[in-house]
């Protein structure tokens, strides 16, 4: 039986789920995001789309990884927010 695939960043199990299927190459900010949170499992870019699936595919993640990855995003959103009504 292989080992069991871990985080290199939290050094944790990588668990089995889905993630959005992005058809596009990796932006500098996608990159950079992958970067800080190598397992977030939220997207994954493939090279093609196909026909008839679905916008999901299972991937390995690491809970760490993607829970500060989502909390990175909310945080930024809402830094969007209030950039935006300070009318700068």
């Amino acid at each position: 039986m292989p080992p069991d695939k871990t985080c290199v960043k939290h050094n944790v199990i990588l668990e089995k789920g889905l993630a959005k299927k992005i058809y596009e190459p990796p932006s500098p900010e996608d990159e950079e995001f992958d970067s800080l949170f190598p397992f977030h499992g939220i997207y994954k870019h493939t090279q093609k789309e196909e026909e008839n699936s679905y916008n999901l595919i299972v991937v390995s993640y690491c809970k760490k990884c993607r829970k500060e990855g989502l909390n990175f995003i909310q945080t930024k959103r809402e830094v969007q927010v209030i950039l935006s009504s300070l009318d700068c």
